[in-house]
């Protein structure tokens, strides 16, 4: 079995996330597909995040129409900031004999080898990253290159155009209209959102 694993803030979870996801199992024929929010990310530990729960909550309604999807609380249920390369090790564990993969976003792959481990991210999983705005594929390749001199790794481009959507623009346009469903914000998240008063509302 092929399994993806995502992991993020998803803070709130949106469009953009799923689109990520969904053009991962596309095109590498993933028969599986684990939606990881952290307790605390490594790269956003200064920042306020909503509690976990509410964000599985989220990340269950935005993915639910895709049977394919599931969401894991294994980091969520840690209490303590989540380092990826500890989750790969587990992961390796518990699913052996399967293939694993691991996916990021594009801006993750300037930073990738100034992670924690990230030698041990790649032995344990095929790394995928979806091409970013803004650069070229040629560019990415380049960096993946780089990434291969430090260490061993597999890693592929998710060849899908890039979809404009962040977190953090979102909470603001709620802040500014909060009656209003952002357009890359999920119907059923929004309303959570608003049914648990998040981000101000």
């Amino acid at each position: 079995m092929k399994i993806g694993i995502y992991g993020g803030s998803f803070d709130p979870i949106h469009k953009g996330h799923i689109y990520m996801a969904e053009s991962a199992m596309k095109q590498f024929s993933l028969d599986r597909l684990l939606l990881m929010p952290s307790y605390i990310s490594p790269n956003k530990a200064d920042e306020t995040l909503v509690t976990s729960e509410h964000r599985i909550a989220m990340c269950q309604l935005a993915s639910k129409h895709n049977p394919k999807i599931s969401v894991s609380d294994y980091e969520a249920s840690l209490s303590k900031v989540s380092y990826t390369y500890l989750t790969m090790q587990a992961f390796q564990k518990r699913y052996p004999n399967d293939e694993r993969y691991f996916i990021m976003g594009g801006d993750s792959l300037d930073y990738f080898e100034k992670w924690i481990h990230p030698e041990i991210i790649a032995e344990c999983a095929h790394i995928l990253v979806l091409e970013r705005e803004k650069f070229t594929v040629d560019e990415m390749e380049e960096k993946i290159a780089h990434i291969k001199s430090c260490f061993p790794a597999n890693i592929s481009i998710i060849r899908s155009k890039p979809f404009c959507a962040s977190s953090t623009d979102i909470k603001k346009q709620l802040l500014n209209s909060p009656k209003e469903c952002p357009k890359e914000l999920n119907t059923d998240v929004y309303e959570y959102i608003c049914a648990h008063h998040l981000y101000g509302l």
